[in-house]
């Protein structure tokens, strides 16, 4: 394997975003999701490519950090769109 994430492992961390987008909702309905939004893509959407997906972890993930002043990456880890690593986001998975 080379490293990269497989769809299954990516429809289930955007999935994880989409619920934490929906709680952060709840509480902070003011929490600005027009980017992820504007994609039209949901982890419900498996027939999309893993680019599409890895597209959508990457923006939702940035409005998380922006909605909650918290960054879900640790420091001195990155998200590339064109490649998400498993070791960047494993603790999401946990």
């Amino acid at each position: 394997m080379d490293g990269t994430m497989q769809k299954e492992e990516l429809l289930y961390i955007h999935s994880v975003l989409a619920q934490v987008k929906r709680h952060i909702e709840a509480g902070c309905p003011d929490a600005d999701f027009s980017g992820y939004e504007a994609l039209r893509i949901s982890p419900a959407h498996v027939h999309r490519s893993k680019n599409d997906h890895k597209r959508a972890i990457y923006v939702l993930g940035e409005e998380i950090t922006r909605a909650t002043g918290h960054s879900i990456v640790p420091a001195g880890k990155r998200i590339e769109i064109s490649g998400i690593r498993e070791k960047a986001l494993a603790g999401l998975k946990a």
